[in-house]
């Protein structure tokens, strides 16, 4: 069994937190913040925690993050071989190091009109919404979208880039934009808004 891979790492709404994600559950026991740097604007920040929740790395960050502004994350592996100084699978075995990897910030780009981001335990997806339109991430990375065109209900011109590698929806007033994978960002809605 290998490591699991890192999938993506984004900047939490409160922007006092990068999350890693990965793409299996991690061991809460072996990941220490003194393995992780974290680099706002070119210039280190002091990591407060690292703890695992699921497949997920959460460093807690001092001071917080502005909003829009270039963050990257670095993990280096403190032996190079699978023991327990190393950041984890459930397994033992020692995730991989990262160098400068690109950090999802949103922060500020877009006020939320309504978001839910509940899933019932039958849904395979996520919905968000303002004002006339709905925007549905299903569970393979791809977005649905329905409602007014103006509104971004209607999502046809950028339909290629929504078919796959969406991690995260935010909506608008009168436009939604999704953060890829890649950390692209794709907008659609009213043509004044995006």
């Amino acid at each position: 069994m290998s490591a699991p891979r890192f999938e993506k790492a984004i900047v939490n709404g409160a922007g006092t937190k990068v999350i890693l994600s990965y793409s299996g559950a991690l061991s809460s026991t072996t990941t220490s913040k003194d393995t992780f740097v974290v680099t706002v604007d070119r210039s280190s920040v002091s990591i407060y925690s690292a703890e695992v929740v699921g497949s997920t790395v959460e460093l807690t960050l001092s001071p917080q993050i502005d909003h829009a502004t270039p963050v990257k994350v670095s993990y280096a592996d403190p032996s190079g071989v699978n023991d327990i100084n190393a950041s984890q699978d459930t397994a033992g075995n020692d995730i991989a190091s990262l160098t400068n990897r690109a950090v999802g910030n949103l922060r500020g780009f877009f006020s939320t009109y309504t978001e839910n981001t509940q899933r019932s335990p039958r849904s395979k997806h996520q919905k968000f919404r303002n004002k006339f339109a709905f925007a549905a991430l299903k569970a393979d990375g791809s977005v649905v979208t329905w409602g007014r065109s103006n509104f971004g209900g209607d999502s046809l011109s950028v339909s290629s880039k929504l078919s796959s590698g969406v991690n995260q929806i935010y909506s608008g007033n009168n436009a939604f934009a999704a953060l890829k994978e890649d950390v692209s960002v794709v907008t659609w809605g009213g043509s004044s808004y995006v």
